[in-house]
């Protein structure tokens, strides 16, 4: 006696069970029949939901089906419904995406403003987004913050969800809150005196020190760029350094390089493909913003100053010295990196009264 067709094709199986699986069928009105078994599957604010409703006949599975769509609250809503982003995944993509190509310190400050500032609303939808950052600057005022400090909380606000924007969270339109800061005259030293404060910093500092801090004035970089300074970036035969604008707007930069700061860069051991500056970074390999915080500061009380020196003040030096030299501010502005000359001129002319005086000498 011949077996029947079923036996050939599926040797040791029971006749019951192939025919449990001619009975499979794919998903309709959320519900599939798997093994004899039905199983339901429907989205819901963006997650998939899915499971078993242990049961082989179809009306008891489409009553389990719309029982647990009404404890999901889902009755007569589109199931389809996206899922609507929050600051918290804005948040969550800024740090996801800068980890590496920022320096720490920035990753820091955000993870400060997330835990103090921005936990309040984090997991609200961003579709509020205008609503929360109006209720920030009115807490960030009554807390008797400087105008300064409010300022750089929104600003940081505002890169978060720029930022997400771009890697294709939906960010609505917000448009941030004023913040007048009163300008006030900041530290910068003339030519003589940077001469005088490096050699108060050499009387302390390691020799990559000493190369460091005169590259952030005699390049004009700011404490990002000059930590993740590399030696490919330094073409010795034309003389010219090469930025890499991660922080801004993308594009490639080159600034020309002093026969002072080529004598400079040619005391350090030239390592192709390694940062002229290592550090001790498990992640990133780089140095924080302490290693030369704390001898900018030394050599500022060592000299005497007012107000110890910061890392973007010898940036500042650099761009006010070579306005009072009367190099055109369009050139300063290139030398600089920045992308309107107001800038420029705003933030980095000193307006000292001797400059003021030997301009109007010039009238004699």
């Amino acid at each position: 006696m011949q077996s029947p067709l079923w036996a050939l094709l599926f040797p040791g199986r029971r006749p019951e069970m192939a025919e449990k699986e001619k009975r499979n069928t794919g998903f309709k009105d959320g519900l599939k029949l798997k093994n004899g078994i039905y199983h339901y599957r429907f989205m819901f604010s963006g997650e998939l939901q899915q499971g078993s409703c242990f049961c082989s006949d179809l009306k008891t599975a489409q009553k389990y089906l719309t029982k647990i769509k009404s404890e999901l609250i889902l009755n007569g809503i589109d199931v389809r419904t996206f899922k609507q982003h929050t600051f918290q995944d804005a948040y969550d993509y800024y740090i996801k995406s800068r980890k590496g190509i920022v320096v720490d310190k920035v990753i820091w400050d955000m993870e400060s403003n997330m835990k103090h500032y921005w936990s309040c609303f984090a997991q609200e939808p961003l579709k509020n987004i205008q609503a929360n950052i109006d209720a920030l600057h009115t807490r960030l005022t009554k807390a008797d913050l400087l105008p300064s400090t409010i300022r750089c909380i929104l600003t940081r606000t505002g890169s978060v969800l720029r930022a997400a924007w771009s890697g294709g969270v939906r960010v609505p339109h917000f448009k941030m809150p004023k913040v007048k800061v009163s300008k006030r005259r900041k530290v910068t030293l003339n030519k003589e005196e940077i001469e005088t404060f490096f050699a108060y910093v050499d009387q302390i500092a390691t020799p990559q020190q000493k190369v460091m801090v005169r590259t952030l004035y005699y390049l004009g970089l700011r404490i990002s760029e000059c930590l993740r300074a590399s030696f490919d970036d330094y073409n010795e035969a034309t003389q010219e350094f090469t930025i890499d604008e991660r922080q801004k707007n993308g594009e490639f930069s080159y600034l020309p390089v002093l026969p002072e700061m080529a004598r400079w860069f040619a005391t350090l051991e030239r390592k192709p493909g390694q940062l002229m500056f290592p550090g001790r970074g498990k992640k990133t390999g780089m140095h924080d913003y302490a290693w030369t915080q704390g001898l900018l500061h030394r050599a500022s009380e060592l000299m005497g100053l007012p107000k110890p020196l910061t890392h973007h003040r010898l940036r500042a030096s650099m761009a006010t010295n070579l306005l009072r030299d009367g190099v055109a501010p369009a050139v300063v502005m290139q030398l600089m990196r920045h992308q309107k000359i107001d800038i420029t001129m705003d933030h980095y002319w000193g307006g000292q009264m001797d400059d003021m005086r030997k301009g109007i000498q010039t009238l004699g």
